[in-house]
């Protein structure tokens, strides 16, 4: 796969599922993003969120090990870092104040993912 997103883009990977994940940060580096993660647990996607430096966006599942992964969203929403969901939740499922976040529902089209990764970081 060429490079698809460019100025190697920082992207924190929260995802719990070990082949899901693992697909993921495979995916990324080829696309030549630096993958920070892929973590599983809320408490070290929270820890991660607010210890890295530069995050140009991050791809969060919602349900994780230790909960929903709802504070993390909103960390990042306060912090202006943007981010995606990817998760097997359906729209309907995630809370109204999230309206008008990318949801990338599993199984995840890694070619679309991209695209939406490389949309939001680029405006």
């Amino acid at each position: 796969m060429s490079t698809l997103l460019s100025n190697r883009p920082k992207i924190l990977v929260v995802e719990d599922e070990c082949l899901i994940a693992e697909e993921l940060r495979v995916c990324l580096l080829e696309a030549g993003a630096d993958v920070v993660g892929p973590v599983g647990v809320l408490e070290d996607a929270l820890h991660l969120a607010g210890s890295e430096q530069d995050i140009a966006c991050a791809l969060v599942d919602i349900g994780l090990e230790g909960g929903m992964t709802y504070a993390v969203a909103e960390y990042l929403d306060e912090h202006s870092i943007p981010y995606l969901f990817t998760t097997g939740y359906a729209p309907a499922a995630i809370p109204d104040r999230f309206d008008g976040i990318g949801n990338f529902q599993k199984p995840i089209r890694m070619a679309a993912l991209l695209q939406g990764i490389g949309n939001l970081i680029e405006a």
